[in-house]
């Protein structure tokens, strides 16, 4: 059965295959029939001038063409409104088996060689009750001395292990993340469960 993350309000889960099934029956076929279809709900709910419609859509494409491509399943955050700036988390569901003797800590990269100074860890736990850990890091980006902050949310689920990742290179956009990912993380709710053999990405 495949995991699924019940995020709060202002969040979207990004599709990541096509055609994409709705809760109440139908397909959406394409990225681009989902990304209207989607902003025309929103409209309803908040006014968009014709340039933040199109700028939303925008963003929309683009994190649906990359979902279908890659590992994680995108999370936009449209925390500020939805003709506002997007914050993006991405989110994986793993067999435990895949990290080894690794600690929970260690998955959320408390250990990367890479890191700038010591990391911030600390146990989180979301409003449903689960207990994970949360770890806050920067890393170095390219040689020319720019630093990436770097966000990673770890839960065991059973024989699994559910990640949230994120991070920004602006470290004043990377501070409105964390504060944006801790309301996501702690108000989410899983239903379901993954496999313990095959890679998952979350739903919803």
């Amino acid at each position: 059965m495949t995991m699924t993350i019940r995020h709060p309000d202002g969040w979207v889960g990004v599709p990541d295959y096509w055609p994409y099934p709705l809760e109440h029956g139908g397909t959406l076929d394409s990225p681009e029939e989902w990304a209207t279809a989607l902003a025309d709900q929103l409209a309803v709910i908040e006014i968009l001038e014709p340039s933040a419609r199109a700028r939303l859509i925008e963003v929309l494409l683009a994190a649906a063409r990359i979902s279908a491509t890659t590992g994680p399943r995108i999370y936009l955050g449209f925390v500020e409104g939805w003709s506002g700036p997007a914050r993006v988390l991405n989110a994986t569901v793993r067999p435990r088996t895949e990290f080894g003797a690794m600690t929970i800590e260690q998955v959320a990269g408390v250990d990367d060689p890479a890191q700038l100074g010591p990391p911030f860890v600390e146990d989180v736990t979301t409003e449903e009750g689960r207990r994970g850990v949360r770890c806050f890091r920067y890393l170095p980006v390219g040689g020319d001395g720019a630093i990436c902050g770097r966000l990673d949310y770890a839960f065991e689920l059973g024989d699994d292990v559910l990640t949230i990742t994120g991070g920004d290179v602006d470290l004043i956009e990377f501070e409105k993340l964390k504060l944006a990912a801790e309301a996501f993380v702690t108000a989410m709710r899983l239903d379901g469960q993954s496999s313990p053999s095959t890679p998952q990405q979350p739903r919803e």
